[in-house]
This record gives C-alpha cells, sequence and structure tokens, in this order.
C-alpha cells in the first residue's frame, strides 16, 4: 500500500522537558523535539493499522542521532484515525544542530486492515504485512519501505533538514498519506501493504496545524467529573492534565479509567510544554464480542471479557461489516445516553473474529 510518510518541521518558543536520548553530536545544548503523525484518508479504506518501533532522527554525514520515539513495545497507530489530526507520540531531549534523516522502523507484520477491495461498499477484514517499494526494478530509493524478512521490520529513510535549535521545542511530524498507498492480493489472498514517503517542509506543518487538531492518547486516572479534568498518561509515559466541559464523557471517561482502556483526546487548546490539553472531543475505542445485535436500530451489546456494556450508533455513525451475534467488533465511543442507559458511538466495525 503506497503510503507516503512526510517530514514536516518547524521551531516555536517555548520550554524543554527532559527525556532521555540515543547518541549525538557532543554538543552540550539539547532542546526539545515533539513528534507527531498524521495522514491523508484512503476512501476505500476503513482501517490501515501498522506497528511502530522506532523513529531515529540522524545526520549521515556528522554520524550524530537522536532517538525521538522508541516505545518499549511497537506502537500500533491506526493510519485512518490521523486525517484530521496531529497526534503526538513523544517528546525527547536532543542535541541541537543539523539532522538530514528520520528514520522511521515498523513491524513488517500484523499490518490490520480493513478495506473495500472490491469496491462494492462492504468492506472486509485483513491481515496483511509491509513489503519493499521499489517501482520499476529501480532498487531500494530514499523516502520508501525497505524490508528485512529475516529480522520482520521494514525501514523508510524520510529525506530532509531538521535543524534542532537549542532550549527550544521543536516539531517533527509522520504524514502517512494513505490516498497514495496500495494493498495487494496475491492468488493465495495473502494481502501486503507497501508504500512510498516524501519530505513535508516547514510551511507543511503550519498549513496542517492550522487544518488538523493536536491529539493525545493515552489511559485515563485521577478522574474528577466535578472539575471535568483527569489524567491522561501516554504509552511513552508522559502525562497531561485534560480538562472538558461536556459532562455527556464522564461515563466514557469511567470505563476508560476501570478498565485501564486508551482514549484519544483532539485539544482545542494543546501545550506540550506544560503538557496540558482542552479537550474539544474525547474517544474511546472497545473491542469484544457482539450481542443482542439489532441491526435495525443499530443497537447491540459488547461483552468486553465478561463485562459487557450496551451501545447505540450515533444518528449519523457508521454501521460496517456484516455484524451478528458472536461477531468480534471495534467501537467507537464518543458519549453516553443516560435516559436509555447505552453508549455512543460514532462507528461499530466488523474486524476479523477471533478464535
Amino acid at each position: 500500500m503506497g503510503k507516503k510518510i512526510t517530514l514536516l518541521s518547524a521551531i516555536f518558543a517555548g520550554g524543554v522537558l527532559l527525556q532521555a536520548c540515543g547518541g549525538g553530536s557532543g554538543s552540550t545544548s539539547s532542546g526539545t523535539v515533539a513528534l507527531y503523525a498524521t495522514d491523508d484518508p484512503l476512501e476505500s479504506a476503513g482501517r490501515v493499522e501498522v506497528q511502530i518501533k522506532k523513529v531515529r532522527m540522524e545526520n549521515t554525514g556528522t554520524g550524530a542521532y537522536c532517538d525521538v520515539f522508541s516505545p518499549q513495545t511497537p506502537y500500533p497507530v491506526d493510519l485512518t484515525d490521523l486525517k484530521n489530526t496531529l497526534q503526538l507520540l513523544d517528546t525527547a531531549n536532543c542535541p541541537e544542530g543539523q539532522y538530514n534523516r528520520l528514520v522511521v522502523v515498523l513491524e513488517q507484520s500484523p499490518v490490520e486492515v480493513i478495506y473495500d477491495r472490491n469496491k462494492d461498499g462492504t468492506p472486509e477484514s485483513y491481515t496483511c504485512s509491509l513489503t519493499d517499494y521499489t517501482p520499476q526494478g529501480s532498487g531500494q530509493l530514499p523516502n520508501r519501505t525497505e524490508c528485512d524478512n529475516t529480522a520482520g521490520e521494514c525501514t523508510v529513510e524520510v529525506t530532509g533538514a531538521v535543524n534542532i535549535l537549542a532550549n527550544q521545542t521543536n516539531e517533527v511530524a509522520l504524514d502517512f498519506e494513505l490516498k497514495d498507498s496500495e494493498i495487494n492480493f496475491d492468488n493465495n489472498n495473502n494481502c501486503t501493504v507497501k508504500f512510498k514517503v516524501s519530505p513535508l517542509h516547514a510551511d507543511g506543518l503550519e498549513t496542517a496545524k492550522k487544518n488538523k487538531k493536536e491529539e493525545i492518547k493515552g489511559t485515563v486516572s485521577g478522574l474528577d467529573p466535578g472539575a471535568n479534568s483527569f489524567t491522561l498518561t501516554t504509552k511513552a509515559g508522559m502525562s497531561f492534565t485534560v480538562n472538558y466541559s461536556n459532562d455527556n464523557y464522564d461515563a466514557l471517561l469511567r470505563l476508560a479509567q476501570d478498565k485501564s482502556l486508551r482514549v484519544e483526546v483532539e485539544c482545542s487548546s494543546f501545550d506540550v510544554d506544560n503538557v496540558t490539553c482542552t479537550a474539544e472531543e474525547i474517544e474511546l475505542k472497545v473491542e469484544g464480542t457482539a450481542l443482542n445485535v439489532d441491526s435495525t436500530n443499530r443497537t447491540l451489546t459488547v461483552d468486553l471479557d465478561g463485562d459487557q456494556i450496551s451501545v447505540a450508533l450515533d444518528t449519523n455513525g457508521e454501521w460496517e461489516g456484516d455484524i451478528k451475534n458472536n461477531s468480534y467488533v471495534e467501537v467507537e465511543i464518543i458519549g453516553y445516553d443516560s435516559v436509555n442507559d447505552k453508549y455512543i458511538a460514532e462507528e461499530i466495525e466488523h474486524e476479523m473474529d477471533k478464535d
């Protein structure tokens, strides 16, 4: 699937969040790097989930490098969720100076895909793998996936200048352009994904920030419905104070806190230096077995490992796939209907059934 990951870099003044970072140029001065991910959509895909293992900045001339994102386990990102957002992945403290490569390491498989393969309005679930992007047999080129089948991982070396200034926050973003991607099937129905990437310069980030909301994703703790606030902790370990004004999120957040589930928060106001966010939208994704399915009224019960919740699809929501009793589903919850005692979902989709 031909995805374009683009590098966006820009500078703005701010404080420094100290994070461990590998390598460097030997300079004692450093700046904070805030790493984001964004995407343009592929209309025929309902889900394209890749696993990010590491993101590193390098200077191929001096040998300087800095690990900007290196989670303990591969970090899953559904690229279709990023079409209107800039999702913060992590921050790192990096030596100041020039870098000319952004190296992205991805798990080769699985790549979980929901795709309308036949373009007939009936998307299905597939488990795919990444593959090399070698146009017209030209060999490996920059900004394209190169896969090591033995190691089970793929690397994208994104070219483009990034200038890290000391004592400032420096923004870098990966732009996965799904609209230019390819999903291919062989005669045995095996699914592969390939993509190319191209750098997007500083003006591209400024445009993205004007048109997209900044987003954080993590677990919920310290929920205070009276104060309309909670603490969100990202997988990388950053903790943000999140304030919200819609009481309709209380039940959603309580469920997330009780079940240690991650929420996605789009911020109308975001301060990465002071780790604060004012929420505009909050979404909770849950997966489980569908029970009591009513495809006419678009309601069902979801069994979450023994705990059951009742869900109704929002009026403008999407009901994707052939959802029946005992189907495995993913539900995107955006609120709660206290009158009917049901969580409200903007999307309910049939996933690959679990054994």
